[in-house]
């Protein structure tokens, strides 16, 4: 039986209150992206939400909002730092590859007329003592 199989509803006991944490950290970042998506394709549905209701006021909701406007660009900002940073190690790999690959190509035409030479030198040896 493995320690950890991937499943959140196996704990040890001893760390119940972490995979809790871990359990309630996973629901709000779900619920978050939910709302995320809500406010993005219809910002205006904040104007008809009973706030009395929903528990907080719409500055609170609002201010959560633009917080969260804020990370999206950072974390978008960073994704697409991380994916020209990709793609430049992309260029420099096939770059590399291929003066590897025309080094080798050098080496072996060395390696090729080496071996023509001495194939050469062995048949005009073998011509000479022909002729003897």
């Amino acid at each position: 039986m493995p320690c950890y199989n991937g499943d959140d509803s196996y704990d040890r006991g001893y760390s119940t209150a972490y995979s809790e944490v871990r359990k309630v950290k996973k629901i709000v970042e779900r619920f978050e992206a939910v709302l995320c998506g809500i406010m993005k394709l219809d910002p205006s549905i904040v104007d008809r939400i009973n706030w009395k209701e929903v528990g907080i006021t719409k500055q609170q909701h609002m201010n959560w909002w633009k917080e969260h406007q804020k990370e999206d660009a950072a974390r978008k900002l960073l994704e697409a730092k991380a994916n020209e940073q990709a793609k430049i190690e992309r260029q420099q790999r096939k770059e590399r590859e291929a003066a590897e690959r025309e080094a080798r190509k050098v080496k072996l035409r060395k390696e090729l007329a080496r071996l023509e030479a001495e194939d050469a030198a062995k048949a005009k040896k073998k011509v000479a003592r022909g002729k003897k």
